[in-house]
């Protein structure tokens, strides 16, 4: 295996919790790099199978710096991958779930785009869809986030594009996301109450610090039953099931997305990074969350009038799913 020979320094952060089934295999697919990190924090969130025996065989077998963490208390998803991070001693963090394999140049192409972009905040790349036993879904994590040709075009603009791309879906998956040591002092700490990657990527973009896409796959995400966090399992009977159960959601789900987007705000003020434009994109997400929560409480027509106001400040396609959401709250009738 080669070593780059810039002046880069890598980490891997592994976050572990019961994962004896898939974690060799990741474990091996990190052995395979074309170069190799660093050094790896791997912090294990209090496991009670055999993952930390494997986590110790594999310090053995490898050259790079191996630093285990076993947590006492169980921090959950979040909180541990933070934890991990604050661990960190490279340039570059690159982001490992215990469950997924990597392809041989993962880290390559990750330092590659650190290069030629050293003021990114992230990057994230692509990745193939694999079930339990790795069959090929026929689907990709951006085509599931719906990151379509005119997203990447938009996202590619500035940071503030970016912020509203990802204020309406996140497309960042924390298995494909490398961080810049540089801002990490500015996104710590993460709310409980937040996925890490949509936190940071989101964080990030406020704070001008932009966001890189690898169009390319770079990773084998495997779904499964067990995942702690992700996007799911890709079958046709829980895909609807999760289509129905978001049609028929009540408003509580706007309502957390409120208060996030609040905390956001307050941890930008709290380290005098909050700029206007970033404030009014914020502010402006947030009153249309706060209109769509409260909407389903009226009759139909004084609905539509709410609705009708939203599309002509241009919110849903802004802060929303677009039509499809205009369509969600026009023809739903949560509480009634």
């Amino acid at each position: 295996m080669k070593k780059e020979k810039d002046n880069l320094m890598t980490s891997i952060v592994l976050c572990t919790y019961n994962g004896v089934k898939y974690l060799k295999e990741q474990l091996d697919s990190i052995l395979e790099q074309t170069i190799l990190p660093d050094e790896m924090i791997i912090c294990d969130d209090g496991s009670v199978d055999v993952t930390l025996e494997i986590i110790e065989e594999f310090k053995k077998e490898v050259k790079f710096k191996v630093d285990i963490y076993h947590n006492e208390k169980t921090l959950g998803s979040t909180k541990n991958f933070e934890k991990a991070i604050k661990l960190c001693n490279g340039d570059i963090i690159v982001l490992c779930d215990q469950d997924d394999i990597w392809f041989p140049k993962k880290i390559e192409e990750i330092k590659k785009t650190f290069i030629e972009f050293p003021n990114a905040g992230y990057i994230f790349s692509n990745g193939l869809i694999f079930d339990e036993q790795l069959p090929y879904l026929n689907i990709n994590l951006w085509d599931r986030f719906l990151f379509t040709e005119k997203q990447k075009i938009k996202f590619n603009k500035s940071s503030l594009k970016q912020l509203e791309i990802l204020l309406t879906h996140n497309i960042v998956t924390g298995a494909t996301m490398a961080i810049n040591n540089k801002i990490i002092d500015l996104v710590l700490p993460i709310p409980e109450d937040w996925i890490h990657d949509d936190w940071i990527s989101l964080f990030s973009s406020a704070i001008g610090y932009k966001g890189i896409p690898i169009n390319k796959n770079l990773i084998k995400y495997r779904i499964h039953k067990k995942q702690l966090c992700g996007i799911g399992d890709y079958n046709a009977n829980r895909l609807i099931n999760s289509i129905k159960k978001a049609v028929n959601s009540n408003s509580a789900s706007y309502n957390k997305r409120a208060e996030q987007l609040f905390k956001i705000i307050r941890h930008l003020e709290s380290k005098n990074l909050l700029e206007q434009e970033v404030k009014k994109i914020l502010e402006d997400g947030i009153e249309h969350l706060k209109t769509r929560q409260c909407i389903h409480k009226h009759s139909r027509l004084k609905r539509h009038c709410f609705i009708f106001k939203e599309i002509l400040k241009g919110h849903y396609h802004k802060y929303a799913n677009g039509w499809k959401s205009i369509a969600k709250d026009c023809f739903m009738n949560w509480n009634k």
